[in-house]
């Protein structure tokens, strides 16, 4: 197995796999992580990522306390903290903690569970006992002596807005759902299997509608990305879908236009409205008759904007006369740039800084303007473009 060297700050970690963990933390060491800066890792597979801790850990009789935010944070549970009792209660995917300060009596779905140290307050902020908490949501949570890291799998990926809590299993695609400190429960599934994604967004469309919105990017240059979208409505998947992509680029789709959302596979667009009825449908191949990713940067009745991804150049597809052309082809740019922008396309992966591409800016009366940085000057430049030359 290969081992990439990572420097961060004064610290080397090694990237490995789980499967080189370490040791448990009933063998840790106090001295050792008491002067240790100690760094979280958190992962699926060999998709490793990791996470310098915010605050000082503490170590009681061999049993290491993080505040209650960071454990909650890294294995995608909710905090609620009762300041009348001092207790706090953890919500999870087909799970409850409660545990309350200074007792050793914890509550695992209401079963009691005998604490070896109980939750702790230090300096305004709340501590629980890491392996209790990752233990009872069925993590192996360990603590590796000779990396000085603390090693967290991650198995699910989290979205919260207006009170409602997405999960969504990586490894499987499960999807859970939840309203303020409710246990979450299945759902449905999407798809797309994630590998490093932590979290997601999570829109409000409509009363019981919300659009979940997730990407990541992984392998040893962050190329390789994965993004997908949901439209759920009343604890039901209405529908879904995603897509994968190679490249430097990020996903630049839009997600919303005139209270519609978009689901795209990357060769197919589709809006839908708040209640799951397709508004529009787009096959993207067929527009410029190419057998590519697309992204749908722009929307309205009278046209869409594209990106093809490989090549980075932008699209104008006329929804009215059905026609499209590459904008870099009709606006009026300087030849040399033309060609600049013609050659960059066969390679994007000789350019992997996003300067110098056309950027659509908006469109009034019919006329479109559009942004570009000239790679000669690099002065930005505006071009304009009327919607009937196409």
């Amino acid at each position: 197995m290969s081992i990439l060297k990572k420097r961060i700050g004064n610290v080397v970690l090694l990237f490995t796999s789980m499967l080189m963990a370490g040791v448990f933390f009933s063998h840790v060491n106090v001295a050792d992580a008491k002067s240790s800066k100690v760094y979280v890792q958190a992962g699926v597979e060999t998709a490793d990522q990791y996470s310098k801790l915010e605050d000082p850990i503490i170590i009681q009789q061999g049993r290491i306390l993080l505040p209650i935010r960071e454990i909650s944070d890294y294995l995608s549970l909710n905090v609620s903290w009762n300041q009348k009792t001092k207790s706090a209660t953890l919500y999870g995917v087909n799970k409850e903690i409660k545990l309350t300060h200074g007792s050793k009596t914890a509550y695992v779905d209401k079963k009691k569970v005998l604490l070896d140290v109980p939750l702790q307050m230090e300096k305004g902020k709340i501590y629980v006992p890491l392996q209790f908490v990752a233990s009872s949501v069925k993590q192996k949570v360990t603590w590796d002596r000779t990396l000085k890291t603390i090693l967290i799998p991650r198995t699910y990926a989290k979205g919260t807005a207006d009170q409602m809590t997405y999960w969504i299993k990586l490894t499987t695609g499960e999807l859970f759902q939840a309203k303020t400190n409710q246990i979450g429960t299945k759902i449905g599934q999407v798809s797309k299997r994630f590998k490093t994604m932590r979290e997601f967004e999570v829109e409000k469309i409509a009363a019981g509608t919300y659009y979940l919105r997730m990407e990541e990017s992984f392998g040893m240059a962050g190329t390789s990305r994965n993004t997908g979208q949901v439209l759920v409505k009343n604890g039901k998947v209405l529908d879904e879908d995603s897509f994968s992509f190679q490249g430097y680029y990020e996903d630049t789709t839009l997600h919303k236009s005139h209270g519609n959302v978009l689901l795209t596979n990357g060769k197919q667009a589709r809006f839908l409205d708040k209640n799951g009825k397709v508004i529009a449908l787009y096959n993207l191949t067929d527009i410029m008759q190419k057998d590519e990713i697309y992204m749908v940067e722009h929307y309205n009745q009278r046209m869409l904007i594209l990106r093809e991804y490989a090549s980075q150049h932008l699209i104008v597809y006329n929804v009215q006369s059905d026609n499209a052309a590459y904008v870099h082809e009709l606006i009026t740019l300087p030849e040399s740039e033309r060609e600049y922008l013609e050659q960059a396309g066969f390679d994007r992966n000789n350019e992997m800084v996003r300067d110098h591409i056309i950027f659509f800016n908006s469109i009034i009366d019919g006329v479109m303007t559009f942004h570009y940085k000239n790679k000669s000057n690099n002065m930005v430049n505006t071009y304009t473009l009327d919607l009937s030359q196409i």
